[in-house]
């Protein structure tokens, strides 16, 4: 046994060299990026005179200089004691800005505070929309060398070689932060495989350099006098590690929820609230609404969830509206109408599989009863084909033509049972999702939206883990499969909502919706992404920025007061008093 373990460590040390070689190909990329974006004659004067903007994009140029104008904080003293730790992982000027926005407003909150910004490798765009911000100081988590990588690696493949299964990865927690589940969707997300079957070589260089960045950061911590840390994104390396290690540490993470310009601020400061979801409000609000105010809340919380059903737009997820709603008119039909298309008996019930993008969110709300988003699709659907009692709509996930990555998406897995068995078809992408509500009688997702959706319309949903809003108005438990597949299988005796939990459905939306989202004045209201015009991007971002008053910012306000009452989350809370 030894003598194996030997053989495979020194086969894994050989593919370990092998790797650091093909890693030298993306320095080579991001230098070639480089030269693209920035003059590299100012970018070398830039590394001895950070005041300095190499790009070349005129309109970056000239919104930094305007900016330079609005902030003004030139403090640089490490030993004050409320000081802020500010990110940028998702290396897009979008998370930039909002993340550096939220960081200046907690700056003016707290009381002897310096705002550091925290980078994960050379990020020179975001160092440099930091600097216009006023933000001096700066920390990047630099990579390991050889050897260093090295003895981590092979620390990495001892503990590995204590787990024996992808089920007990996914539980693994070293030294309280879980980087099982943090290791295994950034390889989910990087490689475009939606499944890892076994504990592997990628598993085990991942690993070693999630160690890398929890001890780098836990040192960072421990030499300075962080009380807060504003980022955005929580999954994948470095993101997951930071996030659970600073929460763990005690402290105070502030983070955004919606995009791109209706936004609100969640603050993450227990253990407990790791694997919460950013979209899930508060409990406290949410008992307070319903014991006070239930009537005029659902009132309110229904109109917007059908104004945003009928008309196929939602503020709060531009990005994500665009490809669940699509541009152009989609098409509404009736049950009738699908059951004539494929040739269905319309006395059977229709139950909608609710598909989840596989590169994406697969752990970031906790329990679940498949490993991945992956797994629950293809093993709903190999019971759907044996349970032809009901006939089955699989709708793909919009946010498949995003995640260009993926080695295979939802929509062909759903293709290959749709060509195999009757009762299973694909959800015609003509039709409005308004017409899955028409056509769909009991829905099916494993933790999504459609969950608390086919509730508000009347209709029951079957989950398959924890849901962001659950907790709070289910007290949703864990189940097993056997439980879940036995709820498709009696979904016709299923009951539907009654009055009061419509309610309490359309109140929590009139939280989720309405009042924990504001307008940011300074972010603007189209999405942007990594193909699009730069130079109107940062024409747009000037064009807010030249219009800004401190004063007039009720974003800003509403933020005081979160802070002030040491809240979880933030929006226009203060009318609940």
């Amino acid at each position: 046994m030894k003598v194996f373990l030997i053989l495979k460590l020194l086969a894994y040390i050989f593919l370990f060299f092998f790797q650091k070689i093909k890693n030298f190909r993306y320095k080579f990329f991001y230098f070639i990026q480089i030269t693209k974006d920035f003059f590299f004659f100012n970018l070398f004067k830039f590394k001895f005179n950070r005041s300095i903007n190499p790009s070349k994009n005129y309109y970056f140029r000239k919104f930094t200089k305007l900016n330079n104008k609005i902030w003004h904080n030139n403090k640089i003293n490490k030993k004050l004691t409320n000081n802020i730790l500010l990110t940028s992982f998702v290396h897009t000027p979008e998370d930039t800005i909002s993340n550096t926005l939220i960081s200046k407003y907690l700056e003016r909150n707290y009381k002897n505070a310096v705002i550091t910004g925290l980078l994960d490798k050379p990020n020179i765009q975001a160092e440099i929309t930091m600097r216009s911000f006023g933000v001096k100081n700066f920390i990047y988590l630099q990579k390991p060398n050889i050897i260093e990588h090295l003895k981590l690696f092979i620390k990495s493949f001892l503990l590995l070689n204590e787990i024996n299964s992808i089920e007990s990865f996914l539980k693994f927690k070293y030294r309280d932060v879980f980087h099982g589940k943090i290791i295994s969707e950034h390889i989910i997300r990087h490689s475009g495989f939606p499944q890892i079957k076994k504990i592997n070589f990628k598993i085990n260089f991942h690993f070693a350099e999630a160690l890398h960045v929890d001890k780098c950061f836990s040192r960072m911590l421990e030499n300075n006098h962080y009380k807060s840390i504003v980022m955005s994104e929580n999954q994948f390396l470095p993101s997951g590690i930071i996030f659970q290690r600073a929460i763990n540490k005690k402290l105070d993470v502030f983070s955004r929820h919606g995009w791109p310009k209706h936004i609100s601020v969640i603050k993450f400061s227990k253990p407990s609230e790791i694997y919460t979801a950013r979209a899930q409000v508060s409990k406290k609000i949410y008992k307070k609404l319903i014991k006070n105010n239930l009537n005029f809340a659902s009132k309110v919380g229904k109109k917007i969830f059908f104004e945003k059903i009928n008309k196929g737009k939602d503020d709060v997820w531009k990005r994500e509206s665009i490809y669940v709603y699509g541009i152009n008119q989609k098409k509404v039909l009736k049950k009738k109408d699908i059951c004539n298309l494929f040739n269905w008996d319309p006395s059977k019930k229709i139950i909608g599989i609710y598909a989840h993008t596989f590169l994406d969110g697969n752990y970031v709300q906790g329990w679940r009863t498949f490993n991945d988003n992956y797994e629950w699709l293809l093993e709903t659907l190999k019971f759907a084909s044996k349970t032809q009692k009901y006939n089955f709509l699989a709708k793909p996930h919009p946010m498949d033509h995003f995640y260009k990555k993926s080695k295979i998406t939802t929509k062909q897995v759903i293709k290959e049972f749709d060509k195999k068995f009757s009762n299973i078809k694909l959800f015609p992408e003509e039709l409005s999702p308004k017409s899955g509500f028409n056509v769909v009688d009991i829905g099916i997702t494993s933790h999504g939206t459609a969950s608390i959706e086919f509730l508000a319309i009347g209709k029951p949903c079957i989950t398959a883990g924890r849901t962001s809003w659950g907790d709070i108005v289910l007290n949703q438990k864990p189940i097993t499969k056997k439980q879940y597949f036995n709820n498709i299988k009696n979904a016709d005796k299923l009951k539907m909502p009654s009055q009061l939990m419509k309610k309490k459905i359309y109140t929590y939306l009139f939280i989720q919706q309405k009042l924990m989202v504001i307008e940011n004045p300074l972010l603007i209201d189209k999405w942007f992404d990594r193909e699009s015009d730069k130079n109107n991007y940062w024409k747009e971002n000037i064009k807010l920025f030249k219009k800004y008053k401190f004063e007039k910012d009720v974003f800003n306000k509403s933020f005081e007061y979160q802070v002030k009452k040491k809240n979880k989350t933030h929006g226009k809370f203060k009318i609940q008093k």
